[in-house]
């Protein structure tokens, strides 16, 4: 049972947003896919806990 829905952080969605309007920096775009990377890994893990319920 999960108590709180997942949510993206303010920093992923900043960086998604700049990304579509500018060129980041090879450093900023590696950052920005760890976090598109981490954030779908919660939530899959969060349908795996849900599932196993």
């Amino acid at each position: 049972m999960l108590l709180k829905a997942r949510t993206e952080s303010y920093e992923l969605l900043a960086l998604r947003s700049l990304n579509t309007r500018m060129q980041l920096t090879e450093k900023e775009k590696i950052h920005y896919l760890n976090l598109e990377k981490g954030f779908e890994g919660e939530v899959h893990f969060d349908s795996l806990a849900a599932e196993s319920l």
